[in-house]
């Protein structure tokens, strides 16, 4: 998720900046445009608040601190961070609970039942646009259900293309893989801070979800905010698409894609913000 959330890119155990959303700055990201963090452009939570997506200016970047946010995420003049939930590490958070094995009665003396197969459904929840005179941000949910092993079997991938702009064209920079790169991608990318592409995966933890209830964890993406103060025609458009994923499928680096079959359906959310005269904002896909 971007000055944003996961691509982001956070809650109170804030992912490290690093990492969108994930969404300009897991974003996401937005999408890199991704606890609660400290970076004023991050949403709350892990990953991408934009599920992890830092995104900032120029004049802000060569104003700022070279310290990592204090969650993994977008920071920044349009950051998103990917936000985890209380006490979750800094990236979104543990999965659920795991599964305990099955037995089953053999011939003699019973033998053990067969592993059950690994299944996992995911469904998106968000009250939309929350838009002030100087701010426009959206709050993203994920919450995922699994069967078969354990909560740290499954993980999040969150994917993110579109762009932050400035009035006059330029791309607002976001953290993607490590490093700080144009908020303006014209195919789907991976939304990760770091080169782990599991959503709010920080400081080489991998499973940083927040755990809702028996085989049940989630996740959440703040995008933004996108603000007046980028100038009237400041433009945030930047679609999501995340599932849930086997872990063991999922290679532990990436550079922007993954070959990986997801387990879930594939979920899309969008980030659209224009900023316009009078502290006003829409939200057209134009």
């Amino acid at each position: 998720m971007f000055v944003f959330s996961e691509r982001t890119r956070q809650s109170a155990g804030g992912v490290p900046a690093a990492k969108r959303h994930g969404r300009a700055a897991q974003a996401t990201g937005l999408g890199r445009m991704r606890h609660e963090s400290a970076d004023p452009f991050r949403g709350t939570g892990p990953g991408h608040d934009f599920g992890r997506i830092a995104m900032r200016s120029r004049q802000e970047r060569e104003g700022a601190s070279h310290a990592p946010a204090a969650f993994p995420g977008r920071q920044s003049a349009l950051r998103c961070a990917e936000s985890p939930g209380p006490g979750a590490p800094d990236k979104e958070h543990l999965h659920a609970q795991s599964g305990g094995a099955g037995s089953g009665g053999g011939a003699a003396g019973g033998g053990a039942g067969a592993a059950a197969t690994p299944s996992a459904s995911l469904s998106i929840a968000s009250a939309g646009y929350s838009d002030s005179a100087t701010e426009s941000k959206k709050k993203v949910t994920f919450n995922a259900t699994w069967s078969g092993g354990a909560k740290e079997d499954y993980v999040l991938v969150q994917q993110l293309k579109g762009s932050i702009k400035k009035p006059d064209g330029t791309p607002l920079k976001v953290t993607m893989y490590g490093s700080d790169v144009d908020f303006n991608f014209a195919d789907y990318q991976v939304d990760s801070l770091d080169a782990d592409p599991a959503y709010w995966s920080a400081g080489g933890t991998r499973w940083k979800y927040t755990v809702g209830g028996a085989n049940k964890f989630s996740a959440t993406d703040a995008p933004g905010p996108m603000k007046t103060s980028y100038g009237v025609g400041a433009k945030a458009h930047v679609d999501f698409k995340i599932a849930v994923y086997k872990s063991a499928d999922v290679p532990a680096t990436t550079t922007g894609a993954i070959a990986a079959t997801p387990l879930s359906s594939m979920h899309t959310w969008s980030f659209h913000a224009n900023v316009l005269a009078g502290g006003k904002f829409n939200h057209d896909t134009t």
